[in-house]
């Protein structure tokens, strides 16, 4: 009996329970909620993975830096309840356009951090301002003038509009292609687009033979509430504008990943086992049994 005693307080703390890595963040998607002429809305879907199915405490923890100073603007937290399986977290947060960010997304215990994934959004001026309601369907040119050195060229532009949008400039340039420099210019001021269909009508005098790209800028106040760009083709035997007419958007192009995010290395619980002193009491009662029990024959 003193035997078994022996064994069981020895071998009481040799079990471990079976050990679980902390969660981890798979992957994070981001869709645009809402934006307007200084500002933008997005919506990151966090898909933490875990491996266990107790609740151990972890949370996720979301913050906004920027991106020249990393500076905190923002921050929220939420607990992971089930960390068997992937699930998936929401957070919106919104920013400024003229301002690059790096969104971080961290997985927390005690103020430890397990796993980090950080996303740079980046080029925000340039997400459709959905809150305009005012789009670019076509533009047509006719050639009306030509002379040794110029060209005039009656310009239709076509919008359709969501509904009344007052007070609005149009702003358009003609760049050459493979330069920054503006051929020409004009300004189409006092803009009241009705609901449907708005057509309209400008000349615009280029150097010939030469091709541009026509940017377009609608101006409210002080702020561009959205710009088109549009090919314009005078000499088919010059460079043409390579990839510059409306495309599908896409918030691929404006969030990317910084760097390699950190991996933390985990090392599970090292099991416990019998220590040599523990080994040599427990041989030295089984001898001491042995002896009492053939004293006593």
């Amino acid at each position: 009996m003193l035997l078994v005693v022996a064994l069981a307080l020895c071998f009481c703390g040799c079990e471990s329970k079976t050990y679980h890595p902390p969660p981890v963040v798979n992957d994070v998607n981001v869709k645009l909620l809402d934006s307007n002429a200084s500002s933008v809305t997005l919506q990151f879907d966090v898909y933490v993975r875990g491996f266990s199915k107790k609740k151990d405490g972890y949370n996720l923890k979301a913050e906004v830096l920027l991106s020249s100073s990393r500076i905190t603007l923002q921050e929220r937290e939420t607990g992971i309840n089930d960390t068997s399986g992937t699930h998936v977290y929401k957070f919106n947060f919104s920013f400024d356009r003229d301002r690059s960010y790096i969104v971080s997304f961290k997985i927390m215990k005690n103020n430890s951090v397990y796993d980090t994934y950080p996303i740079r959004i980046t080029n925000l001026q340039s997400v459709p301002n959905l809150e305009f309601g005012v789009k670019l369907k076509d533009v047509d040119f006719q050639l009306v003038n030509l002379t040794k050195d110029k060209a005039t060229l009656f310009t239709k532009l076509y919008f359709t509009s969501s509904k009344i949008v007052s007070n609005v400039s149009l702003h358009l340039k003609a760049k050459p292609v493979g330069t920054s420099l503006i051929a020409t210019e004009k300004w189409i001021d006092d803009i009241n687009f009705t609901n449907g269909l708005n057509v309209l009508t400008t000349n615009l005098t280029v150097p010939r033979d030469y091709n541009y790209l026509l940017v377009i800028e609608a101006w409210r106040g002080d702020k561009i509430e959205k710009t088109w760009r549009e090919p314009l083709i005078l000499n088919p035997e010059k460079p043409k504008p390579k990839n510059e007419t409306q495309t599908n958007f896409s918030l691929q192009n404006f969030v990317v990943r910084p760097m390699p995010r950190p991996r933390p290395v985990y090392t599970p619980p090292v099991k416990k086992v019998p220590s040599f002193l523990a080994v040599t009491t427990i041989v030295c009662l089984a001898l001491l049994a042995a002896r009492r029990l053939r004293s006593l024959k």
